[in-house]
């Protein structure tokens, strides 16, 4: 009997004292970057054990990949010169802005039914506001350093 463990049950971590709500790694996502929430994102889904993790991981990749793709195509547009593309600008940022905002929902999502039976086990949450001012004040830094590493890896 003491073999017994529940599917859904969060399997412990070596980090889980770095668990926090899903609320706030979306939050970063809105003030910091989206890179920067995408990957507290990743360690969240490991700090509650979530078992969609690999998915969750998957996903934020995806989320990196369209970003340096969706950058390289505005980087291109504005070295075109075309007057009829730059009126377009714009809303062109807002489709990158609104898949985004997308990705970072599924995450949310995706996360929220695991962090709500890693509380209900017993899990800790750390406080995650000096996470998220850190993310606001260094969050964009730290998506032009990816963004520009991943840009000179493709070219």
């Amino acid at each position: 009997m003491s073999n017994y463990k529940i599917i859904d049950e969060p399997t412990p971590s070596s980090i889980s004292r770095l668990a926090t709500n899903p609320m706030w790694p979306l939050l970063a996502v809105m003030l910091a970057s989206p890179i920067f929430g995408w990957i507290w994102f990743v360690v969240n889904s490991i700090a509650i054990g979530s078992p969609t993790k690999l998915k969750e991981f998957l996903m934020a990749c995806v989320g990196v990949i369209f970003l340096s793709v969706f950058y390289i195509y505005l980087g291109s547009l504005n070295q075109s010169g075309d007057s009829g593309i730059s009126e377009y600008i714009d809303y062109i940022r807002l489709a990158g802005v609104i898949v985004s905002i997308s990705i970072s929902y599924y995450l949310f999502v995706a996360q929220q039914q695991p962090f709500g039976l890693y509380e209900y086990f017993g899990g800790t949450t750390m406080n995650a506001i000096p996470i998220l001012i850190v993310g606001f004040l260094f969050g964009n830094k730290v998506q032009s350093f990816i963004l520009t590493s991943i840009l000179q890896v493709i070219a």
